[in-house]
């Protein structure tokens, strides 16, 4: 069975399925099954490798990528000492580069496959076109979206305070 959608057609048993992984990602948990349905027919799956970058710092970002299964490493590069830290590990529904939606500019991290598994992508610009017909669906992904840079921000200023501490650093110096 198919179903005719504005980005073509789509089989039925993968437009459930993407639903079904749409409601497990935090940021899609408040709005309606209508709009779960619509933003799955942007929505592709990608499988991920172990060791695969799926995008790096730097790079021009036009997808919204979140992991479905699997698991994925965030970092950044310092300048000094030029070195490669880990910000976070990604885990099932995590959003991995927010930043062509707030932006359209380029992804401020690199994200790696630890753990094969899957991908989500949106493209970014699908997702504005259907968020400016349907401003009350963005309203409530931006405020979940808020939500999730918030806790993002804090969690890391609380480790960043610890790894400062454990190598008795002092920030001022």
């Amino acid at each position: 069975m198919r179903k005719k959608t504005t980005e073509g057609t789509v089989c039925t048993d993968l437009l459930t399925e993407l639903i079904g992984e749409l409601a497990h990602i935090p940021l899609f948990t408040k709005l309606p099954p209508e709009a779960l349905e619509k933003i799955a027919s942007l929505t592709i799956m990608v499988p991920i490798y172990k060791g695969q970058t799926i995008h790096e710092e730097g790079d021009p970002g036009t997808d919204l990528v979140f992991l479905a299964s699997g698991g994925a490493r965030v970092q950044v590069e310092s300048i000094y000492p030029p070195l490669e830290v880990g910000i976070y590990r990604a885990r099932r529904g995590d959003l991995l580069g927010e930043n062509p939606l707030l932006t359209s500019g380029f992804h401020c991290a690199t994200v790696v496959c630890i753990e094969s598994g899957s991908i989500l992508k949106i493209r970014e610009e699908k997702l504005r076109e259907l968020f400016d017909r349907k401003p009350r669906w963005g309203y409530l992904f931006m405020e979940a979206l808020a939500h999730d840079l918030a806790l993002r921000s804090q969690s890391l200023s609380r480790r960043l305070v610890n790894r400062v501490r454990a190598d008795h650093i002092h920030p001022l110096q």
